[in-house]
Parts: C-alpha cells; structure tokens; sequence
C-alpha cells in the first residue's frame, strides 16, 4: 500500500488502479503521451521513458503489497498526473461511468482539487518545475514552507536523479479519514459494481519481486 495523508478507502483504491493501469497502457517506449504526462514532470525524470515505466512498476506493486511504502515527492508528482488525467476522462465518459459507492450510488464525477487536499499532504511538488534555482531562492522557498526534497531536486540535472526510492514504513501511521471526494447519482445501472474489477490487490505482473 502507498502511504497518503487520508487513509485510502474502496473507493480511492480501486481509483489509483485504474490511474495507474491507464498510465501504462497509453506508454510506448519510444515516447510519452502528452496528453497525460507535461513536459516538465517528464524532465524532472531525466526525459526517460524508461525511468517512467520502471517508477509506474514501481507504485503499482507497491500500491497492491500489503507493506506500506512511502512515495517520494517525485513520485507524489506523478500520481497527481495520472489521478488527473484519469479522472478528467472518467468524467467525461458518461456512458461508460461504473465505479459505485457501498450504497450502490454511481460516481459520476471525481472532484480532482478534493482528491489532492484529501490524499496529499500538499503540492510541494509542483515547484519542481521550476528551472535550477540560486541558494538565495532556495532560502526562499524554504520561508515559504517547500520541502527539502522538492528543494533539493530543483538544485540538480533531472537527469541525474538518483533517489527514487519507495521507503518502506514500519509502524502503522496514525490515519486520517478520507472526505467526499465525488459527486455520485441514483440508481446505479445494473451491472456496475466495484466487485468487478478481481484484479485489484494481486500483481499483474506476476512477478513477486517488487523492486524497491
């Protein structure tokens, strides 16, 4: 599992999934869809598709572990991408709509602003995209309340990154209980039913070595 501000419910799990699933269907080795990925996160990953694919590996097998791992500011900046992108698709899918609460209520839209102040504890990660800044700057943004990391990473080559590492958490950390996060309606159409989705909590891979 991956370590977040609230504690991830059904809901939210089932949400990462299919981020994280859509994330890797739509990365060809060669490139990166745009349309998902900025140019600036892209870079902040030192510009390889192969570093991608290794850190999507990575979150997805530890977000089915039962170990509790916690995510890196870089890795925080990804998940943000793909929960946006997925669920700026799921709210346009209408049609196609089927994740439903315990009450059988159909999401029908995923507040993704509500998804960051719940699951994230803030968005430090964003000033990553900031060019290489100056020991004055850095002291700025330390006023400011920038984590180290974030602050760190702007200090070097993206493309030099040597710290991805998922940190695994011994204690079992004091949770916070997520929010509403999306908008729902009734009845559920027949059928729709998160039970569906049997995958959820195995390794698609099949590989037990989760690489860490």
């Amino acid at each position: 599992m991956l370590r977040f501000a609230s504690r991830p419910n059904q809901i939210f799990t089932r949400l990462l999934n299919d981020s994280l699933d859509m994330a890797m269907d739509h990365i060809d080795k060669d490139e990166i869809d745009v349309h998902w990925l900025d140019s600036s996160t892209f870079k902040l990953f030192g510009s390889s598709v192969d570093i991608i694919i290794n850190e999507l590996k990575k979150l997805r097998a530890a977000h089915i572990s039962p170990e509790l791992f916690m995510p890196t500011d870089l890795h925080f900046r990804l998940l943000d991408r793909i929960i946006e992108w997925f669920c700026i698709i799921y709210n346009d899918m209408t049609e196609t709509q089927d994740m439903v609460t315990g009450d059988g209520d159909l999401i029908c839209k995923f507040n993704v602003d509500e998804i960051r102040s719940t699951f994230f504890w803030d968005c430090d990660y964003d000033f990553m995209a900031i060019d290489p800044v100056s020991e004055q700057a850095s002291r700025l943004l330390q006023t400011m309340g920038v984590s180290p990391s974030a602050i760190n990473i702007q200090k070097r080559n993206p493309a030099d990154i040597i710290d991805l590492t998922l940190i695994k958490m011994e204690e079992d950390p004091d949770w916070s209980e997520p929010e509403n996060f999306f908008e729902t309606k009734s009845p559920c159409p027949p059928g729709s039913n998160l039970s569906q989705d049997e995958h959820i909590g195995e390794n698609p891979d099949g590989n037990e070595d989760l690489f860490f």
